[in-house]
Parts: C-alpha cells; structure tokens; sequence
C-alpha cells in the first residue's frame, strides 16, 4: 500500500471552480483536460493495469481528490480513506451519483505527459523509471481500483449538478467531527456504510432493504419496530405540532412498503422509487444530525427528543 499522497480519479463529481478545500489537507479541484483511452494506455505502460476498465467512464472523469499524507489525524482514518469520508459526506448531501474510481500516488494531470513521454520512448523524462536494477520498483507510480461499478441504483431526487458551495462549507465545518465519529462508533459506521453502498445493490428492493438496515442500527431498534422508529424519527427531525405528526404517519406507511418490498410482496415500481427516496432521506438526515452533534444517538436523545 502506498504511503505518501493520494490522488483519487472521480466520476461525475463537478465543480466550477479549480479547486475547493474539503477539509484540511482534502482539495478537489478539476483536470485542466479530460483523459482519453490514449493516456490510459500510457499508464498501463508504467504498470496501471486495470487501465481499460475506466475508458467507459472518461466523459465525466473530470476531478481529482488530493489527499495529503501529512494530515492524517488520530483517532481517524489513513490518507486514502480520509478522501473516501469526504465523498461520503457528500453522499449525504444529495450528491449520490458519483464514484471515486481509481487512486494514484501521483495526480492524473500527469498522465498525458506520461502518455507522450512512453510514445517517445523517454519515460526517464517524467521521473519514472524501468524495473532494472538501477531504477527500483517503488519509483514506479501505484495505482489502486476503487469503488468501481458498472451500475448504480439512483434515487430520482439525487443531486446531479456543480457541488454548492453550502455543502462545500457544510463538509469543510463537519469532516473533523465526522472522522472522529466514524473511528469511534461502530453503529454509526455500519450505519454510514448502508447509506453508501444501496446504490450498488441489484435492484430498487435490495437497496431499500439495506437503506433500512442502516436506519434501524442507528436508531438501536430492538422491539415495537414501527412505532418507535416512527415516533423517534418524527421526534428527531421535526418541531411538534402537525409537522411532526404527519411525518410520523408517513414513516409509518413508508415502513409498510418497506416490508413489502423487503418480504417479496407486490408493489409498483412507482412506489419502490417514492419508497427509496423517503427511505434514504431519512437515514441521510439522523447521520448528518449525529454529525452535526459530533456523537452518535442513545436513549437520552431519544427520550429528550419525545418529551421535551
């Protein structure tokens, strides 16, 4: 594994801007010029080899995460992962038809040159060296396949444009917060996973099913499932008074459709989609409200949330 930066290549991830601060030593910023098959074929040349399986993607391959070595922070995660935190948060945001592709050890801005540089037989010139014995392996550049799929379950309400700059600030004032959060709680994690990968499951009902795994872990739900997560859920998220009686009724019903679609029973495809939106906004908001708090949630805050 590599120890020093890494550069994560992501798909359908835009910004108007160079470059934004994510967190401390977290930047995403744009390519200056998208990459062809050419320059992959480059990389494959200086040992990327899974360079092919990115081609499909190149369109929208637009921006690379830096993630600095030297900002690793304990307790948290190593410097590839801290770049994988940041994308989730802006899962969380709305942002969830993206993908972190591939990591380098070297940004991607290199690879025309690269690519050139193997066309005109002087790889020397970009720094990198053949495997002889005057010019080691690990001069080499590392590459790592990520969260790489071929198909994604969306929600229709997902977030498909430039990131705003209120979930720019949003990630920037929370990542701390959220990196201790995930190192210290497993609930919480597991929890965070299940609103990350639904979108890889095989189909609407499957990723509903995992979106509401992730929600009963969070909330510690153990018995009377429906009515306590409904009151705790409406509780949490809403002000009393007909709002949160109306989300309550309507968590009540979306945890029917739940259990249908979970359990094999019939269910139109209209419902399974309306049913996958609420279900992921949900979960999305009890994570970002723990974030935002810098804790996950326990008894106190459930029963403060009721009776207060």
């Amino acid at each position: 594994m590599h120890e020093g930066n890494w550069y994560i290549l992501c798909w359908n991830l835009h910004i108007t801007k160079d470059s934004v601060v994510l967190a401390p030593g977290l930047i995403l910023r744009r390519l200056h010029e998208p990459l062809s098959v050419f320059d992959l074929a480059g990389l494959g040349a200086v040992g990327f080899r899974e360079w092919a399986m990115l081609e499909p993607f190149l369109p929208l391959a637009t921006t690379e995460i830096v993630s600095a070595r030297d900002s690793d922070v304990t307790p948290g995660f190593d410097t590839l992962n801290r770049a994988w935190l940041a994308l989730v948060l802006l899962t969380l945001r709305g942002y969830t038809k993206h993908l972190p592709l591939a990591g380098c050890s070297q940004s991607w801005e290199t690879a025309k040159r690269i690519r050139q540089a193997v066309s005109d037989g002087l790889l020397a010139d970009t720094g990198i060296k053949e495997n002889h014995e005057n010019s080691p392996e690990k001069r080499r550049p590392h590459y790592q396949i990520l969260d790489f799929h071929r198909k994604l379950v969306l929600n229709e309400n997902c977030k498909d444009s430039e990131i705003s700059d209120d979930d720019i600030d949003w990630v920037y004032a929370n990542y701390d917060k959220f990196n201790r959060l995930c190192a210290e709680s497993e609930r919480f994690y597991f929890s965070l996973k299940a609103a990350v990968d639904w979108r890889f499951s095989e189909d609407l009902r499957t990723a509903i099913s995992r979106i509401w795994a992730g929600i009963e872990s969070i909330l510690e739900l153990k018995s009377e499932t429906v009515y306590r997560l409904s009151t705790i859920t409406a509780s949490l998220l809403k002000p009393r008074g007909d709002e949160r009686i109306d989300f309550y009724k309507k968590t009540k019903k979306l945890y029917d459709v739940r259990s249908k679609a979970v359990h094999g029973g019939r269910i139109s495809d209209e419902k399974l989609h309306r049913a996958l939106d609420d279900s992921f906004d949900i979960l999305s908001s009890i994570l970002m409200l723990c974030i935002e708090r810098g804790s996950a949630l326990g008894n106190e805050d459930f029963e403060r949330a009721l009776l207060r």
